[in-house]
């Protein structure tokens, strides 16, 4: 009797085993259904620039996920423009958001730009930073 319930408890332990792997083996190899967006960075600093000379600056940004991604909006906090960027970039493929600041403004500088998308991790910040000085 007790070796039939070792048995038992034997078999019920290579069960759950064998369904447990099963299970892991079939949820880890499930192909990816959503899309990301990873940068390249998400600080660039312009350092020292002179006031009134053009400040431009491209961030690049790659889609990891399964699906297209696409940037529905872009919100900034700073005295920079939105020149162009990327509306739509399919997976693995990389996009771009081009900025131009305003150097009229004497001083250091911290901005930030919101990025809204489709992807999962959305939304993303990027920031700008630097010192305008006045031209000698």
């Amino acid at each position: 009797m007790k070796r039939l319930k070792h048995f038992r408890y034997f078999v019920g332990v290579c069960i759950i085993s064998v369904c447990t792997h099963i299970g892991y083996a079939q949820s880890s190899e499930l192909p990816k259904t959503s899309t990301d967006i990873e940068f390249e960075h998400t600080l660039h600093s312009f350092n020292t620039l002179f006031f009134d000379d053009p400040a431009t600056h491209t961030f690049r940004f790659k889609n990891t996920g399964a699906k297209p991604l696409i940037i529905s909006s872009i919100k900034n906090t700073c005295g920079c423009h939105i020149i162009s960027y990327s509306e739509q970039v399919e997976p693995g493929e990389w996009g771009t958001i081009t900025i131009i600041y305003n150097t009229r403004r004497i001083g250091e500088f911290s901005k930030g730009l919101t990025i809204y998308s489709n992807a999962e991790n959305s939304p993303h910040i990027v920031t700008i930073q630097g010192t305008v000085i006045q031209k000698k």
